[in-house]
């Protein structure tokens, strides 16, 4: 059955299932910067146990800092952490770390793999951007008839990350390599981000009505 709206990391293969195209709103972060906040993230939850320390992996990333591991294992760090946007967005491949086999062969994306993923980028009806959330939000609100937000408000951040102004010149290198695609299509979606802001035209802020009821399912 039809529902409003499906909110997840959803992959675009999910598409093919739809009975009619849905529209489509992403919001994109800068790469290197969504790389450190997804490896802490990682760190803290083997930390509280919330991902076992027996998964391949898991021990490491609880251990070591960012700029160790990747000096380590820069192509584990590339699969799991640096492509995510690109993979997510083109119907690629992903890996969580327990999924990483060292004996496969993961390669790296194509210049075609990059070309979908932005394509599908220029399908979604808005391009957010994650460092300007109240304006990404305020564009999907314009693009589909919604009241637009006065303000939004961040959850669940951690305060125990590195920060890309604390990493040294070499890693940051190599982060640099390992989200090359991502950056891409970071600075695709950001062109988009800002068209889509110059259209938008002066923002009208007022409440919405809350509906009767609302049907809430965790599948």
């Amino acid at each position: 059955r039809p529902h409003l709206a499906y909110i997840s990391h959803i992959p675009s293969q999910w598409l093919l299932k739809f009975p009619r195209q849905p529209y489509l709103f992403t919001i994109l972060r800068e790469p290197i910067d969504r790389v450190l906040s997804h490896y802490y993230f990682q760190r803290e939850l083997i930390q509280q146990g919330l991902i076992p320390r027996s998964q391949p992996f898991a021990e490491q990333v609880a251990k070591l800092e960012i700029d160790e591991f990747i000096h380590r294992d820069p192509d584990r760090l590339r699969v799991c952490f640096g492509e995510l946007q690109t993979r997510w967005m083109g119907g690629n491949p992903c890996w969580d770390l327990h999924e990483y086999a060292p004996n496969v062969e993961h390669p790296n994306l194509t210049r075609w793999d990059l070309w979908w993923a932005k394509r599908q980028l220029r399908q979604c009806v808005a391009v957010g951007a994650a460092h300007r959330l109240l304006e990404s939000l305020q564009i999907l609100c314009h693009a589909i008839d919604w009241p637009a937000p006065a303000n939004v408000g961040r959850d669940n951040s951690n305060s125990n990350r590195a920060n890309k102004d604390q990493l040294d010149p070499k890693t940051l290198r190599l982060l640099e390599t390992i989200t090359t695609a991502d950056r891409e299509l970071f600075a695709e979606g950001t062109r988009l981000f800002e068209r889509q802001l110059a259209k938008r035209g002066k923002p009208r802020f007022c409440a919405g009505r809350a509906p009767a009821s609302f049907i809430c399912a965790f599948d």
